[in-house]
């Protein structure tokens, strides 16, 4: 059996793009939006309902149609692996979305405080997967200072899929944050922190659950914003996390006769800073700074040993592991009119990574496994991981960007080109997993897995252009990209290729060239008093242009379509989301990777959504996910257990939910 904690990664990159958002909307404190977004990130469906107050659509302003996938940020890097995406089923740890692209369709708005004292309770139910939910909080802002706390419970069980079979599924989760700022037209000030508990995280088709993930974090925001000082802006951020996570087999689920018990327990500890000062000099905007990331991962496996007994140390999945990034960081805007914008951002990085206990032996290891995490590289890649090793990369871009419709209440337009360069540094597990499962040739060595300490970072040479124009009732968004990528990351099978010393298909990590292209579009239409039609669809094709073949985990073709009505106090509406059958797959493990399982058809999918605002405090939403309880899965496949094999399951069918707050 072999897995370790790849979970985490799928849980930290969620937590980051939470807490991003918070961060962008600096502010972040109205609990009337703040408890659901933290709490239960909002689906489409609770977003289009909240408009019901609204008979008649107001104006469009310029910031009504800022289109998240026209929005790409060039200084985030993660972003081209793959980004959360909460648009899809309430019934799901599905955390997936397509390599390379902009930003997830539905993401999240940032948030804004209200002056005052407020609050909000709730209630929510969805019934395939009996999910309940309760959140509650508040928060004050008077005279400046500001106060946020917020709580949140759910507990969920298993589903049935469209074919009416049972899914195993379900966990139970605490979440407790709070905050405390400053806010004037010049500073901007929020330091917040919260823990996450969740317990009994149950996989599907994974050998193993989660008994227990604990997540603590704080963050620190400063915004200075004054146009008549020299130094006229500042931005401070910071970060630090922790996540602890046990994974077990033999907890939550019955062994199977002749299985061994397994357990891994990982600890990550996460630190982020940067600072960025500013200085104008006539019609350009200055931006310098520096920015600091540091990422440690220590992970052992234990199991039952027939000498030492139950439970034993068999191996260091993250020999005390960490990666360090210093950055150099420069950020420009100039306004060469009052409609034309040229923007240019550099920034360097120096990376250092080691695994400080790459040589300690564990005493469970099993015969004829490598005696430590440095011997297996060495015997995979002719590389230790136990010496420093750095990286020196040079990223930068530049953007230009013109309005050319009069910006006003009722219309705005804006086109723009972007080229650049962005680098990527391999991550923990492409770079710092250890897992030895089974000799060559076993089942368990083909689920054997190691990083390589000294695989070379990925260069993106990206060049990108869109358009979007907001004029009365009508709006559209066009945006595409075309990626040219050296030294592309992917995980492969070991067939001696260069750099990789084995061919016994076990699992490794390589360079190789790759091409990302893609290209999204929106509309919307308010074509009546209280109607509204949005159209949207992405298309993404990845290409491993070194072994001519598909690069795994590409999503296809998909498109959406809603159609919503808002009288004063009720609102209704309806989703039709087609996704096209992706026969573009790296499916065969003897010529390529296998990363994916198989190839998946299209389907699609039609949502319900209600809701009601009896007064002007209380408000009640209801909904259908999967109307015609179609069976399918996503293309996308979970990684929440870093087992090399990816376990794809069907998604839930007919899903009805009902959601129920009051504001104060």
């Amino acid at each position: 059996m072999g897995w370790t904690d790849g979970a985490a990664d799928g849980v930290m990159m969620v937590a980051t793009r939470r807490l991003a958002m918070v961060l962008a909307g600096l502010v972040a404190l109205a609990p009337g939006t703040v408890l659901a977004e933290e709490a239960a990130p909002a689906s489409a469906e609770t977003t289009a309902a909240s408009a019901a107050a609204k008979k008649k659509a107001p104006p469009r302003k310029k910031a009504d149609f800022d289109y998240p996938f026209l929005t790409f940020e060039a200084t985030n890097t993660r972003l081209f692996r793959n980004v959360p995406r909460y648009d899809l089923s309430r019934c799901g740890h599905y955390f997936g979305g397509p390599k390379g692209t902009f930003v997830p369709a539905n993401a999240n708005p940032g948030l804004k405080a209200r002056p005052g004292v407020h609050g909000k309770i709730g209630t929510a139910y969805t019934g395939n997967c009996d999910r309940r939910e309760a959140f509650a909080g508040g928060s004050a802002l008077v005279d400046g200072v500001l106060f946020r706390a917020m709580t949140y419970a759910e507990e969920s069980g298993s589903y049935e899929d469209g074919a009416g079979k049972t899914v195993r599924f379900g966990e139970t989760k605490r979440v407790a944050n709070g905050a405390i700022g400053y806010l004037s037209p010049a500073h901007k000030f929020l330091l917040s922190g919260g823990v996450v508990d969740r317990r009994d995280i149950l996989f599907a088709t994974a050998p193993v659950d989660t008994p227990k993930l604990d997540i603590v974090y704080g963050t620190l925001t400063y915004r200075y914003d004054d146009n008549d000082t020299l130094i006229n802006k500042v931005a401070v951020d910071g970060l630090l996390r922790e996540i602890d996570r046990r994974n077990e087999n033999f907890v939550l689920r019955t062994l199977t006769p002749g299985t061994p018990k397994g357990r891994v327990l990982l600890d990550n500890r996460e630190h982020e800073a940067r600072i960025l000062l500013g200085t104008r000099t006539g019609r350009l905007q200055n931006m310098f700074g520096f920015g600091f990331r540091d990422e440690n991962r220590y992970a052992t496996r234990y199991r039952d040993h027939p000498v030492l007994g139950s439970l034993a140390k068999q191996n260091l999945n993250f020999a005390d592991a960490t990666i360090t990034q210093y950055s150099v960081i420069y950020e420009g805007a100039l306004a060469l009119t009052a409609s034309q914008r040229l923007k240019l951002w550099a920034q360097y990085d120096r990376v250092e990574g080691e695994a400080a206990k790459a040589n300690e032996v564990q005493s469970g290891r099993p015969p004829g496994a490598p005696l430590t995490s440095n011997q297996q590289w060495m015997q995979t890649y002719g590389v230790t991981g136990s010496d420093p090793a750095a990286e020196n990369n040079f990223s930068g871009s530049l953007r230009y960007e013109r309005d050319f419709l009069e910006a006003s209440e009722g219309e705005a337009a804006q086109w723009f080109v972007e080229a650049g360069r962005y680098m990527r540094t391999a991550d923990m597990h492409e770079r710092f997993l250890s897992s030895w499962v089974g000799p060559p040739g076993t089942p368990g060595g083909f689920k054997t897995w190691a990083g390589n300490p000294e695989i070379d970072p990925e260069a993106h040479h990206k060049i990108a252009a869109g358009i979007k124009i907001a004029r009365g009732p009508y709006g559209f968004g066009l945006g595409g990209y075309a990626d040219f990528v050296e030294d592309f990351i992917i995980r492969d099978k070991a067939r001696g290729q260069d750099g990789v010393l084995i061919s016994d298909g076990s699992n490794i990590y390589r360079n190789a060239d790759a091409r990302i292209l893609a290209v999204a579009a929106a509309f919307d239409w308010r074509f009546a008093p209280g109607w509204k039609l949005g159209l949207w669809s992405q298309y993404v094709h990845g290409h491993n242009t070194e072994d001519d073949r598909p690069l795994a985990q590409i999503p296809p073709l998909e498109g959406q379509m809603t159609l919503e009505y808002a009288e004063e106090i009720w609102s209704v509406g309806g989703r039709l989301r087609a996704v096209a059958k992706q026969d573009r797959a790296d499916l065969d493990p003897l010529t390529g990777s296998g990363e994916d399982d198989q190839e998946t058809d299209g389907f699609a999918t039609v949502d319900l959504f209600a809701s009601l605002r009896p007064t002007k405090f209380a408000e009640v939403s209801v909904g259908v996910e999967n109307l015609f309880d179609k069976n399918y899965r996503e293309h996308i496949d979970r990684v929440d257990i870093g087992d090399p094999d990816r376990y794809s399951v069907n998604m839930p069918g007919r899903t009805v939910w009902v959601r129920g707050s009051v504001t104060f």
